[in-house]
């Protein structure tokens, strides 16, 4: 049934691509805003959860990253199809026929990996709180390890987590980290950081990484700097020689052709979340130097040959490359 389906969006893609191919983007727009925007789209949780499924369908199908496949099949089981997951294949679909809409999908391996480039950093004797860890392979690639690791999302999202990995953990015989918690976590509410950090830590705990991926973005600029700063606060009380890291920060305002900028309209509708990136570099530097942190941008060209989209996606590995400057590591510590 889903293939018919499918079979009759290519034909429906096939025809949107000689629309916007007139120079026309008024009457393209508001063609896609017919087609697509109309739809009443109701969620069951809180609205930033809807992407992490479309997430977790594009790494299946255009890389080949740790359980990638096994996440997103399990995942399905315990949340409905929803509409972004639905449309993620006729994105995809459509990517082909726009020069360098493709390769921007290689940013959701190749972040994943710069994270884990910048983690290693902080050497082996360390604990991780990844915010926002939606269905992230991290915890169940690193199962082995005995290490602290506080997987957090919004409630419902870090239930959903947890059943995933349980499942997919037994199905992989993989071995589970005793030390290896989920907890709902509201990442802008300082009282929330806190319970946190009495009920783990307690004391001074060593070098602590806290990191997420694609979440700096869905949030307004007063939420960024309450996630900042409960960050801080964090690290000041807990681990003052850890490290806050993110590729969030590489994501800045640039030029997007028509089917990127219909892309993240269709996730602002159904997250009902407006993208607020930073304008460059330097205002990064400005809002870090603000809340009492530092920041060093790590070079990332070790990620390019650990990518397996290029090759299973045939995406074309010059525009992949150019691409890699939008998940650099931010690694921001406690200013000295």
């Amino acid at each position: 049934m889903f293939n018919e389906i499918f079979s009759c969006g290519k034909k429906l893609c096939a025809r949107l691509i000689l629309v916007i191919s007139i120079p026309r983007p008024k009457a393209v727009q508001n063609l896609l805003n017919n087609l697509f925007l109309s739809f009443n789209v109701v969620e069951n949780y809180t609205k930033i959860s809807p992407t992490a499924l479309m997430v977790a369908n594009f790494r299946a199908k255009y890389t080949n990253m740790p359980y990638a496949q096994n996440i997103y099949q399990t995942a399905r089981k315990f949340k409905g199809k929803s509409f972004l997951e639905f449309i993620a294949p006729f994105l995809g679909y459509l990517a082909r026929f726009f020069p360098g809409s493709l390769e921007r999908l290689s940013s959701l391996e190749g972040r994943y990996l710069a994270t884990n480039e910048a983690i290693k950093k902080l050497g082996r004797d360390i604990s991780i709180i990844e915010i926002a860890s939606g269905l992230s392979a991290r915890s169940l690639e690193w199962a082995n390890h005995n290490f602290v690791y506080l997987e957090t999302d919004l409630p419902e999202m870090i239930k959903i987590k947890e059943q995933v990995f349980d499942e997919v953990a037994e199905s992989q015989g993989l071995k589970i980290n005793p030390n290896h918690h989920f907890l709902p976590l509201d990442a802008t509410d300082p009282s929330e950081w806190e319970k946190l950090g009495k009920k783990y830590f307690g004391k001074k705990s060593g070098k602590v990484a806290i990191i997420h991926e694609g979440l700096v973005a869905y949030l307004t600029r007063e939420e960024q700097e309450r996630l900042r700063d409960n960050i801080r606060n964090f690290l000041a009380t807990y681990s003052p020689n850890g490290a806050w890291i993110t590729t969030d920060f590489s994501t800045q305002k640039r030029k997007e052709s028509l089917l990127v900028a219909f892309a993240k309209k269709l996730i602002r509708r159904n997250t009902q979340r407006e993208f607020n990136h930073f304008e460059s570099p330097q205002d990064v530097v400005d809002f870090l130097n603000a809340g009492g942190l530092e920041v060093k941008v790590l070079d990332n060209s070790s990620v390019f040959g650990k990518l397996t989209c290029v090759k299973k996606s045939n995406m074309d590995s010059s525009k992949v490359r150019e691409g890699m400057v939008n998940y650099r590591a931010y690694y921001i510590t406690l200013k000295k």
